[in-house]
């Protein structure tokens, strides 16, 4: 399942729009609404569990803490991503009162903290926790800097970081081909917002849960905290797998659950799109002697 795939070593180009003018007398727009992954209310109040379809549903995360993710299986509930703390505690309060009592897996879909804040709570539930091979190495390398990322993260989001490094146990990857095979499912290495990322197909209900490979904005290909980079390649091939599924319901780690068919197909066909056009415009600007500075206009 894995493939490395070549690509270019660092997109920096920055997306950037303007406006048109107003003309005079008219009446300025309304700036649009910031996307429900950027709320940065407090993230352990106002919960709630939301159903998506039967044997499916999902405490939203706010304030850069991932959706708490629970399906139903005869196996027990399996969980995809955890959120971080405190936020972690919160959602699995309130998904135990939901019913949520025994929990037969935690698939974390890759490995940064704010998915990852909840593995010791629901492995108290009797859940196992799996993750891809490539977990391991890659918390490795973020416990490396972990003063570093607690900083930059302060910064970048207002909070006080733990470089990224998972809280509670470690994950088991030799059990993830067990977990996909015991629940007649599918998990796939699709790497992009991180290396070890994963995709989880339930065929079932024709639902891909993407982790952080989707969003509602505009990926940063560059991290500004400056983690690995995201190899635009690698990403766009990532975007391509779940399109090919064809899935009718979509489950981001970050904002609200995508229904529908055509609405995904075309949701993630314009990010597959938006990342195509930044990498081959770079890498023409780049073949054409430009430097960062006129490519980044």
């Amino acid at each position: 399942m894995s493939m490395r795939i070549a690509g270019f070593a660092g997109l920096l180009a920055v997306c950037a729009c303007q406006a048109a003018p107003v003309a005079t007398g008219q009446t300025p727009a309304a700036p649009p609404a910031l996307p429900s992954s950027m709320d940065m209310s407090d993230p352990t109040t106002n919960l709630s569990v939301t159903q998506i379809s039967p044997g499916l549903r999902y405490v939203i995360g706010r304030n850069v803490s991932s959706n708490t993710i629970v399906l139903d299986t005869p196996a027990g509930a399996v969980i995809i991503d955890t959120s971080r703390p405190p936020a972690s505690r919160a959602h699995f309060d309130l998904l135990q009162k939901a019913g949520v009592t025994n929990a037969a897996y935690v698939i974390l879909t890759h490995g940064h903290g704010d998915h990852t804040g909840g593995t010791a709570l629901w492995k108290g539930a009797g859940a196992k926790i799996v993750a891809h091979e490539a977990f391991t190495e890659f918390l490795a390398y973020q416990r490396m800097l972990s003063g570093f990322y607690a900083r930059r993260n302060a910064a970048q989001f207002q909070f006080s970081g733990q470089g990224g490094a998972v809280a509670g146990p470690s994950p088991d990857a030799r059990m993830l081909v067990q977990a996909a095979n015991a629940l007649n499912w599918c998990v796939g290495h699709t790497p992009g917002e991180t290396p070890d990322h994963l995709t989880v197909w339930a065929p079932h209900l024709k639902a891909a849960f993407l982790g952080d490979n989707f969003y509602e904005s505009f990926p940063n290909m560059y991290t500004l905290r400056g983690t690995r980079p995201r190899w635009p390649l690698e990403y766009i091939a990532s975007l391509e797998k779940v399109l090919a599924l064809e899935p009718e319901i979509v489950v981001p780690s970050h904002g609200p659950a995508i229904v529908g068919k055509d609405n995904i197909k075309a949701q993630l066909t314009k990010m597959r799109d938006a990342i195509v056009y930044v990498h081959e415009a770079v890498l023409k600007g780049m073949n054409d002697g430009k430097d960062v500075h006129t490519l980044m206009e």
